[in-house]
């Protein structure tokens, strides 16, 4: 029957310059590590390429193991979970899908501050104007606005389609005038 030395006992041969201790550590936890980089990596060259940064990583800091700290499986997995992270940052860094496959995504939908800025300004000369407006003209480009046709707008109000939409001409007039700054009181246009 064949003696199995600790993981302890190991890294005690080893660090007293045993090569063979440090073959079986080698051995007992190489291909784990390559099983675990494996799995996160997806690629076998990187995966390997970790387990050989990982098991250089231990060699090298073989030293620094203390044995009243913890487990030398847990230390030695924590060496490799951070050589994975290191790994997975830098395969991230450069971007996996073409730009122009998520282009689409990078833009925001949602206007700019100059556009906010009209919208609000045309909203508010729109409401000055508004009220020089009669009442049921007010209601009926109201119909307008929320969808309906303007013959039927000007039916529910009793009024002439055409009376309408010249009433709508003339306020999309004055509003156009009042945003260019040609005309900044409604008072000063006579009715």
């Amino acid at each position: 029957m064949q003696y199995i030395s600790s993981d302890e006992e190991l890294v005690n041969r080893a660090l007293r310059q045993d090569e063979q201790a440090w073959i079986e550590l080698d051995e007992r936890y190489r291909r784990t590590a390559f099983g675990w980089c494996m799995y996160r990596l997806k690629n076998r060259d990187e995966a390997e390429e970790c387990t050989a940064e990982t098991m250089f990583r231990i060699h090298s800091r073989l030293h620094r193991f203390d044995p009243l700290r913890g487990r030398f499986r847990n230390w030695a997995w924590t060496i490799c979970r951070d050589v994975l992270v290191d790994r997975l940052r830098r395969l991230k860094v450069a971007p996996t899908v073409p730009l122009e496959a998520v282009a689409d995504t990078l833009i925001d939908p949602a206007p700019g501050p100059e556009t906010v800025y009209k919208r609000r300004r045309a909203e508010q000369a729109l409401e000055q104007e508004l009220a020089f407006v009669p009442e049921r003209v007010r209601r009926a480009l109201g119909l307008v606005r929320d969808g309906s046709s303007i013959r039927a707008a000007a039916r529910s109000e009793n009024m002439d389609e055409h009376t309408l939409r010249y009433h709508l001409r003339r306020l999309i007039s004055r509003v156009r005038l009042l945003l260019s700054g040609r005309r900044s009181n409604p008072d000063s246009e006579a009715d």
